[in-house]
């Protein structure tokens, strides 16, 4: 009796094994989550893919020098984001025949002192008479510690040559294949573990398509979206060898010249990459990802007082308004600023019954196309003015928001701009995802994720996130938001101190 028990139970082991599986499986497939990296069906989606992240820039270079007719580089000299030609500059390249002038025109005509790595011998009589080049002949391979060989045999890492060089930064950085054994993604990749493409200001790398394979395209996606995330460059230019290049799909024996800057910082408008394909449909997922994925919880909401006389009149509601210490609404002498068309709305009643002072604008940007670059977007003179006292005086606003129909994005926008977020400790930002002119497009939805980015990258966390219709008259649901919809209320707050408790990325 006790054997036939024991044969049932082990018929019974794979039987749950594969059930679990199965639910696994398809559980995942069925996920319709966003998840960025995945490798794509065929090797047509995967250039596909490829081809609109070359072609959509993050940063958008008003001032570039062109590096010689020979060459399909930009050099980026904007005051915000791009390098000063006239400042000692060290420039180091890895050099293949027929590709100089950059070189030559960046060491000739700006003194930038230039380090060629080579192992052709026609770069000692193509550099033989210019000026501020140093000559470093070796064999470059990625910085691979399984392989062990990586710094013999004639051959170097950009790691060993830095070192022998002494430096520990390089401002520029031009590489291209460095042979017909060494593809460019392998280098780009270790560099990006090393984490030594964090320090450089510009990159510049060339893109050769030598073969239109599924995991040579991916490999390529994978490293220029590291270098993004990870490594904090954003790609200003591109150029092609054909118009036809950047044209529908890649070709075979197509070229690239792809120009990086260093991130030039969260006042600074920045457009993520697309969402994979950025389809409208991809765009969307990603951006409610981030909308329903609140990273700090919130223990105590502002709601109204019981002996208060706006009770009889409001809904018992809360409002989206953290009060845990210490980046919490303050019990006393809390000042908060409210951009909004309305004359005065149920949260202005709430804030003066709490005794918060609040100051109200309903004008509040210079007179600009509203479709403008969200880089443009600035606070009328009169409210940055306004808010400019309040901080003079060594106060700190409590609270901003935002709830302005069709301005609510151009706001957010203009206070990122200005800089006046980092003296805030919570914002709440009524955002609309149907654009007023060009509704849910996938370049605004990629704006909306881009902003709400940005807005993290100045210390905010989102706490709070339901749709705008729940604010009417609903008591406030916790938990995820089922379904979609075409407003949130979006809750913001300084992603500092004990009382707040994180949550893990979803």
């Amino acid at each position: 009796m006790f054997l036939t028990r024991r044969k049932k139970n082990l018929f019974l082991v794979p039987v749950i094994l594969f059930a679990g599986t199965y639910i696994f499986f398809h559980a995942s497939f069925f996920d319709h989550r966003w998840e960025p990296l995945q490798p794509l069906m065929n090797a047509d989606s995967e250039a596909s893919r490829l081809l609109k992240f070359i072609n959509l820039y993050h940063y958008k270079c008003n001032n570039t020098v062109n590096a010689g007719n020979g060459s399909g580089f930009h050099v980026c000299v904007d005051s915000t984001g791009g390098i000063d030609l006239d400042k000692m500059l060290t420039l180091y390249s890895v050099w293949s025949p027929g590709g100089s002038a950059f070189e030559k025109v960046l060491a000739h005509n700006y003194s930038v002192q230039t380090y060629i790595i080579y192992s052709n011998d026609a770069a000692e009589k193509d550099f033989k008479n210019v000026n501020n080049t140093y000559l470093i002949k070796t064999s470059l391979v990625a910085n691979d510690y399984h392989d062990f060989t990586r710094n013999s045999y004639g051959q170097k890492t950009i790691n060993t040559i830095m070192e022998y060089s002494r430096h520990s930064h390089m401002d520029i950085l031009k590489l291209e294949r460095p042979s017909d054994e060494v593809d460019l993604f392998e280098v780009l990749h270790f560099m990006t573990m090393d984490k030594l493409l964090m320090d450089i200001r510009q990159l510049h790398i060339v893109l050769v398509m030598d073969t239109l394979g599924e995991d040579y395209l991916y490999s390529w996606y994978r490293v220029l979206y590291n270098m993004f995330y990870k490594q904090g460059l954003r790609l200003y230019s591109t150029t092609a060898s054909s118009p036809l290049c950047l044209q529908v799909t890649m070709m075979q024996s197509c070229v690239y010249w792809l120009s990086w800057i260093k991130d030039p910082g969260d006042q600074v408008f920045v457009m993520h990459p697309p969402a994979d394909l950025g389809t409208r449909e991809l765009e969307e997922k990603r951006l409610l990802n981030y909308i329903k994925s609140t990273k700090i919880d919130c223990n105590r909401y502002l709601r109204m007082t019981q002996d208060s006389m706006l009770t009889t009149i409001l809904p018992p509601l809360d409002w989206g308004v953290c009060m845990d210490k210490p980046h919490g609404l303050p019990e006393h002498n809390c000042v908060t600023v409210i951009f909004s068309p309305d004359h005065e709305t149920q949260l202005q009643q709430v804030l003066r019954s709490h005794g918060c002072r609040v100051y109200s604008y309903d004008l509040p940007l210079e007179k600009t196309n509203p479709h403008t670059l969200r880089s443009n977007f600035k606070l009328s003179r009169s409210v940055k003015q306004d808010i400019t006292k309040i901080l003079r005086n060594k106060e700190k606003i409590s609270l901003i928001d935002v709830t302005y129909p069709n301005l609510d994005w151009n706001i957010l926008s203009a206070l990122l701009n200005d800089g006046i977020l980092k003296n805030v400790s919570q914002i709440l930002v009524e955002a609309t995802l149907d654009d007023s002119v060009y509704g849910r497009h996938s370049t605004i939805l990629r704006q909306m994720y881009s902003e709400l980015q940005r807005l993290e990258a100045q210390g905010f966390k989102l706490f709070d996130s339901v749709p705008c219709t729940w604010r009417q008259g609903q008591q406030r649901r916790k938990g995820k938001v089922p379904g979609t919809f075409s407003c949130y209320k979006l809750s913001f707050i300084k992603g500092k101190g004990k009382a707040l408790k994180f949550r893990k990325s979803s």
